[in-house]
């Protein structure tokens, strides 16, 4: 009886064991890689090497080149500062990109400011800006709350 075969459930899988082992193979990754993808705005720059990232200088916010969905991190958290700090006026002139994430970023603050009873002023809108935001149908929403200087 001592050569006796153990029952199946006892008995180890050599395939499945074999499966798992080149399944986590196949899905491990290094502590490396892992920063890689869950780095700072997954992948995306940090705010300070963002060339085109908002500058803020007491209650005016200049903005960059590029207002769109791969700078709107960086954005929000320098608006979020720029509001606590007393935000009245973003300048718009060297604005050459915007898209919705950008447009939704501007109409939050401007909405913002409002609630804390003032105005916002965001000037040098130029075309881009008012055909961006008139294509969205957010044209009349964000000139509600918001004081558009062309």
């Amino acid at each position: 009886m001592a050569n006796r075969i153990p029952p199946k459930a006892a008995r180890p899988s050599t395939r499945r064991a074999a499966v798992v082992a080149s399944k986590s193979a196949r899905t491990r990754r290094t502590p490396t890689a892992r920063k890689a993808v869950v780095g700072p705005g997954a992948g995306q720059r940090p705010v300070s090497a963002n060339p085109a990232a908002p500058a803020v200088r007491g209650s005016r916010m200049q903005l960059g080149a590029s207002l769109c969905i791969h700078e709107a991190g960086a954005s929000l958290a320098q608006l979020r500062v720029a509001l606590e700090a007393g935000l009245t006026e973003i300048d718009a002139s060297t604005l050459e990109a915007i898209d919705t994430a950008g447009l939704q970023l501007l109409l939050t603050a401007a909405r913002a400011v409002h609630a804390q009873g003032r105005r916002l002023c965001i000037s040098h809108t130029g075309k881009l800006l008012a055909a961006t935001a008139d294509a969205l149908g957010l044209g009349a929403d964000l000139a509600a709350v918001a004081e558009l200087l062309a």
